[in-house]
């Protein structure tokens, strides 16, 4: 069939014949095809990451398993794309690359067996049929035969031909999320994949997840009546579902609101007037409304107990010996005859208008109600401004007297202040110039005084250097005749030597 791209940020192409299901889905980031995380929300993960920044990028997936189903693939290492492109995939089949390999190479995200000579064999050092992924080193004659999904798997089995008490056929269009068993590291045991795989396969689970399904809608929508069913619609786990009369009776809230458990679900209008008619304690607001009973359409809302928490229960006492655990049964919608929804819809729009018809009849009371209010509250408001602005008046008289006799205080303080500032300041000036006076004579005297002893001290000085430069000019004479005596003697013995010489060199000539 042909096939059309939605315009997001991931890239679905959807398959018209299958209402608009998502079949494949491929990353813009980097072209590559997505296949389903290990996460309970069944999110995508990118297969082929463009750069190492990209390592793994989650996209949310609404893709839902029409049929379980197992497979070969080319090599174990292309299974992730495999995965993501077929939802509903359980078990894969790896051809082997080469007999000449002497090595294993498992995926994340999946159990996998691996045989020797087509028996299957355990990993070394663990004694467990499941082999860990990564890189495993094994002989020529050993290979991964199966490679069973991690993922949790939405497979979606709608059941037709449901009665109900009162003998109409409804569709329930409902779901299931699980997973295979068998991971260690939350205590499972591994021997379950082995007998998943060879005992349960993959069509023989849809097949009882089909009949299991089957049987618990029948027995779920025989116990209801075709008023009811629409209260079986899950929302969140463990949810109450409300009605659209009693959304329409609270207020306008939004159809399927859900109220969370262990929290009382609010009660319709009419109820609460007729509890306040009985004398329970209510607003008078709520006395307005038409005191009567609620009829079997006002308990709808409080028949809608989330019946899929026990449905789990059961599917699992039933398949986790098989080695599936189911997470979630979700009942997505309830089909019912055309006929019959044209009938309750009618019968809604008749019940929302009466709703509505009482909601503006209290809406106009109440309006009348605010206005009179208004009007006395106005009324009020200007008596109590009369009043306040007389009060005022008084209080503004005896603040204004209470500020003329400050400012006249202040003013006399102030001239006080004036006037003993100027005397001060006159005795401070006398006083300066007294002192300054005094320091003056002080400074001349000083003055003076040292002029004295430094003409004093210079005449003693000029005394004692005349008597120090006459006793040392004597001194110098004196040792001026001793040298020219020491001279005149070395001048004596120079000339006898001479004479001396000077004889022999008459001799010889």
């Amino acid at each position: 069939p042909t096939v059309t791209s939605s315009d997001n940020p991931v890239a679905s192409v959807k398959c018209r014949d299958l209402h608009q299901q998502p079949l494949l889905r491929i990353c813009r980031r980097c072209g590559g095809i997505l296949y389903a995380a290990n996460t309970p929300r069944g999110e995508l993960e990118c297969a082929r990451p463009s750069t190492p920044a990209q390592l793994r990028h989650v996209e949310p997936s609404c893709i839902m398993a029409r049929r379980l189903s197992s497979r070969d693939i080319r090599t174990a290492t292309n299974a992730p794309s495999v995965f993501g492109i077929n939802p509903g995939l359980i078990v894969a089949r790896p051809a082997r690359e080469s007999c000449c390999l002497c090595y294993a190479l498992v995926p994340h995200g999946f159990y996998a067996l691996v045989a020797k000579n087509g028996a299957e064999i355990d990993e070394p050092g663990s004694n467990s049929p499941v082999w860990s992924s990564g890189f495993h080193f094994v002989d020529c004659f050993s290979q991964v035969t199966h490679l069973v999904t991690r993922q949790f798997v939405v497979f979606d089995t709608p059941v037709q031909g449901c009665k109900t008490s009162d003998d109409v056929n409804v569709i329930i269009n409902s779901s299931v999320v699980f997973r295979i068993m068998g991971d260690d590291r939350k205590g499972e045991d591994p021997k379950l994949v082995p007998k998943f795989v060879h005992d349960v396969t993959a069509a023989g689970l849809q097949q009882q997840l089909q009949d299991a399904l089957s049987q618990e809608m029948r027995t779920l929508a025989r116990s209801m009546k075709h008023t009811e069913v629409y209260a079986c619609r899950s929302g969140l786990a463990a949810a109450q579902a409300q009605p659209v009369v009693a959304a329409m009776d609270r207020g306008g809230s939004e159809e399927g609101a859900a109220v969370p458990k262990g929290e009382k679900m609010p009660l319709p209008p009419l109820v609460g007037a007729a509890k306040a008619i009985r004398g329970g304690d209510e607003d008078s607001d709520s006395e307005i409304g038409e005191a009567r009973e609620p009829d079997e359409f006002d308990f709808v809302g409080f028949k809608g107990i989330d019946v899929t928490i026990e449905m789990k229960n059961k599917l699992n006492e039933q398949f986790k010996p098989q080695g599936v655990e189911i997470v979630d049964v979700i009942i997505q919608d309830i089909t019912l005859p055309q006929e019959i929804s044209v009938q309750m819809t009618n019968r809604s729009m008749v019940k929302s208008l009466q709703a509505f018809e009482k909601m503006t009849q209290q809406h106009q009371i109440q309006a009348i109600k605010l206005k009179n209010e208004l009007d006395m509250e106005t009324l009020n408001n200007q008596e109590d401004a009369e009043k306040f602005k007389a009060e005022k008046g008084k209080s503004n008289q005896v603040y204004k007297d209470q500020y003329d006799e400050q400012k006249e205080i202040r003013a006399r303080e102030y001239n006080s202040y004036k006037k003993t500032t100027q005397v001060e300041q006159q005795k401070i000036a006398a006083d300066m110039k007294e002192v300054t006076l005094r320091l003056r004579l002080e400074r001349e005297q000083a003055l003076q005084q040292l002029a004295l002893e430094a003409e004093e001290q210079a005449v003693k000085i000029t005394a004692e250097a005349a008597a120090k430069i006459q006793e040392m000019e004597a001194e110098t004479e004196l040792q001026v005749a001793q040298m020219n005596g020491e001279a005149q003697k070395a001048l004596a013995a120079a000339e006898l030597a001479s004479n001396k010489h000077l004889a022999k060199k008459r001799e010889v000539s």
